[in-house]
C-alpha cells in the first residue's frame, strides 16, 4: 500500500458504482471509495456520479475496511489545495460549527427556562460596557418575542446607548420583526 496522508490529493479513475458511493482506482494502483455523500456538490444520487472510466481528483479521508475512503467534491477538492494546513483550517472549522451547535442547544435551553428573563435581565442591567450586556443581547437576537417583550424596558434602555443601540436594533429585526417606536432611537 502506498503512504498516503490525510489531506492528499490523488487521481483516480472511477471503476464502479456501489450503494456506498463511486469505486476508484488511484493512479497509484490503490482501489477507494469516493464515498456517496461526498461526490458532488449537488444531493448525493446516481445521476450525480461519474461515469465509470472517468479521471476524478479526490482527498484522501482515510481508510475503512481496507479501502482508502476518499472525498471527491469539487469545492471540498478546491478548498483543500488552496489552503496551506487543511487539517488545522477544518479542524477549527469543526470546533466552530461544534461550538455554534453547543451554543444554539444552550440557548434553547435557556429560553426554555421559566427563569430566562430573570438572567437575561440581570446580565442586560450590568453596566454598559459589561460583557454581559453584549452577550445577552446576542443571545436575544433570535429569542422568542414574548421573551424579548419581556425585556422591552431593558432594550428601551438600551437602545439610548450609543454603545448598543444598533444591537437592540439586531435584537428584533434579526428575528424579522420591525422594532418599535416605543423602543426609542439613538
Amino acid at each position: 500500500m502506498v503512504d498516503l496522508a490525510r489531506y492528499d490529493i490523488v487521481s483516480c479513475v472511477v471503476t464502479g458504482h456501489v450503494a456506498d458511493g463511486v469505486l476508484v482506482r488511484l493512479t497509484t494502483g490503490e482501489d477507494g471509495l469516493v464515498e456517496r455523500d461526498s461526490v458532488e456538490e449537488a444531493p448525493p444520487g446516481p445521476e450525480h456520479r461519474p461515469p465509470v472510466g472517468t479521471t476524478i481528483p479526490a482527498v484522501v479521508l482515510g481508510t475503512r475496511d481496507g479501502r482508502i475512503r476518499l472525498g471527491g467534491r469539487p469545492g471540498y477538492v478546491a478548498l483543500v489545495r488552496e489552503v496551506d494546513d487543511p487539517e488545522a483550517i477544518l479542524g477549527a472549522w469543526a470546533r466552530v460549527r461544534a461550538a455554534d451547535e453547543a451554543y444554539a442547544e444552550a440557548r434553547g435551553e435557556l429560553f426554555d427556562s421559566p427563569d430566562a428573563a430573570a438572567v437575561l435581565r440581570w446580565a442586560l442591567n450590568q453596566a454598559a460596557d459589561s460583557p454581559q450586556v453584549a452577550f445577552a443581547l446576542r443571545a436575544l437576537r433570535d429569542a422568542p418575542a414574548e421573551l424579548q417583550l419581556d425585556l422591552a424596558e431593558e432594550l428601551r434602555r438600551l437602545s439610548a446607548d450609543e454603545r448598543h443601540g444598533y444591537r437592540v436594533r439586531q435584537v428584533l429585526a434579526g428575528a424579522g420583526r420591525a422594532v418599535p417606536d416605543s423602543l426609542g432611537s439613538d
